[in-house]
């Protein structure tokens, strides 16, 4: 009998859409190393489930309703430094990728380009953390 994988990483999601919410939560939900803690549309929410799950890993839009993606995750690394962090945009950004890259972020991601770019990043997530 072969013991059943256990999630290596658990994920939260903070994104303004709730199609794009339900795309990645599928995403998370067909890799069996990923666990989902929690789901955000707001950046008050997102920094309060963050605070309350402890994520290894941060899905988060730029553009949430009541404060910049920018501004979560830039809580987050100042809270939890090794929390692996992947912006979400509506379209490839000199500015948000300048702005990802001086948070420290893990990767940026244009969400109107199929979901593969969110997959590899997660990959890689994976075999950094196991």
């Amino acid at each position: 009998m072969t013991a059943s994988r256990q999630p290596l990483l658990s994920v939260m999601l903070a994104h303004r859409s709730e199609l794009m919410l339900t795309q990645l939560r599928e995403v998370i939900q067909q890799d069996p190393c990923l666990h989902l803690a929690a789901e955000a549309n707001t950046a008050t929410d997102a920094l309060d489930l963050f605070f309350r799950f402890q994520p290894d890993v941060v899905l988060i839009d730029v553009r949430l309703p009541d404060k910049s993606g920018f501004e979560v995750a830039r809580c987050i690394r100042q809270v939890r430094p090794t929390c692996f962090i992947i912006l979400m945009t509506a379209a490839s950004d000199p500015f948000v990728d300048e702005v990802g890259r001086m948070l420290g972020v893990t990767a940026i991601c244009d969400q109107n380009h199929e979901l593969g770019r969110v997959r590899e990043v997660l990959k890689y997530v994976i075999t950094r953390r196991g």
